[in-house]
């Protein structure tokens, strides 16, 4: 995201998602999750940060800009079957489903609350 941002951040949000991911893992942190807010052209990014997150849940969340056209549902979709396992995905026009994709062969449900 330095891109993006203009700027050299990864570092920073390195550490903050360590020390997140470690206080969680240490039961410091009831409720944690890694939210990618997902914009045309930074698929990319998706795979380096869930990496980074480890084994805490990944939602994939529709960016919205004026100057670009927003990733359909279909499309986040394709982005999270690029990764090893589920993760929730967020849009205007469908809320929020869990999505497991091809690697256990269920359909995408809509979250109960």
């Amino acid at each position: 995201y330095n891109n993006l941002l203009r700027g050299n951040y990864v570092e920073n949000v390195q550490r903050s998602l360590a020390l997140c991911r470690d206080a969680h893992a240490a039961g410091h942190l009831a409720e944690f999750e890694v939210v990618i807010t997902l914009f045309r052209g930074y698929d990319d990014e998706v795979a380096i940060i869930a990496q980074e997150a480890g084994a805490v849940d990944i939602v994939l969340q529709q960016g919205v800009t004026g100057q670009v056209r927003v990733l359909s549902e279909d499309e986040m979709k394709k982005i999270a079957d690029t990764l090893p396992r589920g993760v929730r995905i967020r849009t205007r026009e469908g809320g929020e489903i869990q999505y497991e994709g091809d690697r256990s062969r269920r359909n995408a449900r809509k979250r109960q609350r």
